[in-house]
């Protein structure tokens, strides 16, 4: 088992002691033997005694993963974070009971779910904070790691990837300091360029940037849907010949880099309209080559730019995959790739993302000019 691996199951199990402690306290204020009020401090005890031994585990994961890497060798030993404090402890406390009641009588089942979500959070929050505060302190990175079945807030987080101080990317920090009740997701420490990073954060890096997200509820909105559509790949086309690279599969244009590997993807939006999430209204694009929802003169898509009626699907396919390997204009801006290609009447431009040193195809579709900063 991994550094992190155990430190992740040493965690669940304190939060999971924890809540079995609490739950031997509640019975006794069930059973009269407790007040409320004297539960209150019971419940600001068992957050700082637990949630300094997840501090502690905290360290001991530091110790252990950065032992691993002669590298780190020099690193200072690690500090930790305190566990949340009385003030805190007793305030989340009087949230969920007093969030809890109806008509002035405490729904105890109610009142009793929420107080755990709370104990999980507050047990974790100084072994999180351990991680950040050690990463910064030293250079190092974090990353949060979402638990299975993650909520699609927490999945933005994820997808921020490494962070570190001098990254100033907006949200980044709250990858290691914003936890909702309930949360277990993990606060890791990585290199800076995320070249350690679990896959699910590299996946949900890549996703962000396909999104088109400009924020983080778009992102959210995002992941709800493609949770719904599924991931499984595009059937292959079968009227349409997909052309292949006549090069090596690299840019001319950025060199060094790779080209999107998925052509039959790249078609397949431009002529059909195929998608991973719905059409704004909501409307789902069925992937089939007789949708109509793409880009070619008989576009059936509301406001779509529509290739000439005397371009064959067949040439369109060509064009988008010239467009790619010889573009006639090309620009970028961080992970993002546009490149434009000027042929007979039309002008092509298409858009891919760089993730991890691999191309993911955006889309591709006729405009009516090329920007002037697009370098030739």
């Amino acid at each position: 088992m991994s550094a992190r691996d155990e430190y992740a199951l040493a965690l669940e199990l304190l939060r999971m002691r924890a809540q079995q402690d609490f739950a031997t306290w509640w019975a006794a204020k069930e059973q009269g033997r407790v007040t409320l009020e004297q539960l209150r401090a019971v419940f600001a005890d068992i957050t700082r005694d637990y949630g300094e031994v997840a501090a502690s585990a905290a360290v001991d994961y530091l110790i252990l993963e950065r032992s691993l890497d002669e590298s780190l060798a020099g690193l200072g030993f690690p500090d930790r974070a305190d566990p949340v404090g009385f003030e805190q402890a007793v305030a989340s406390f009087d949230w969920a009971v007093n969030t809890s009641r109806e008509g002035g009588v405490l729904n105890s089942a109610v009142a009793r779910r929420k107080l755990d979500g709370v104990l999980v959070r507050l047990v974790g929050a100084p072994a999180h904070e351990t991680v950040v505060v050690n990463a910064r302190r030293d250079g190092r990175a974090f990353a949060r790691v979402p638990e299975p079945g993650a909520c699609a807030f927490c999945l933005m987080l994820a997808s921020r990837g490494a962070v570190y101080a001098s990254r100033h990317t907006a949200g980044a920090a709250d990858a290691g300091e914003r936890f909702h009740d309930h949360c277990r997701c993990l606060v890791i420490e990585c290199k800076r360029d995320g070249s350690d990073l679990p896959r699910i954060n590299r996946d949900l890096e890549a996703a962000w940037a396909e999104s088109g997200a400009r924020n983080r509820a778009e992102f959210e909105k995002y992941i709800k849907l493609r949770g719904e559509v599924g991931g499984s790949p595009w059937p292959p086309l079968e009227r349409v010949n997909v052309p292949e690279y006549a090069g090596d599969g690299t840019s001319k244009v950025f060199p060094g880099e790779p080209l999107p590997k998925d052509l039959n993807r790249a078609v397949a939006h431009v002529l059909y309209g195929w998608r991973d999430t719905p059409l704004k209204g909501g409307m789902w694009v069925k992937h089939s080559e007789d949708s109509r929802m793409g880009h070619t003169w008989d576009s059936q898509r509301a406001k779509a730019s529509k290739f000439p009626k005397s371009w064959s699907n067949q040439k369109i396919a060509d064009a988008v995959v010239e467009a790619l390997e010889n573009p006639t204009n090309a620009l970028a801006y961080g992970q993002r790739r546009e490149v434009w290609l000027a042929k007979e009447e039309v002008i092509i431009q298409v858009r891919y993302v760089i993730i991890r040193g691999q191309a993911k195809m955006l889309d591709a579709y006729p405009v009516d000019s090329i920007p002037k900063r697009a370098r030739k």
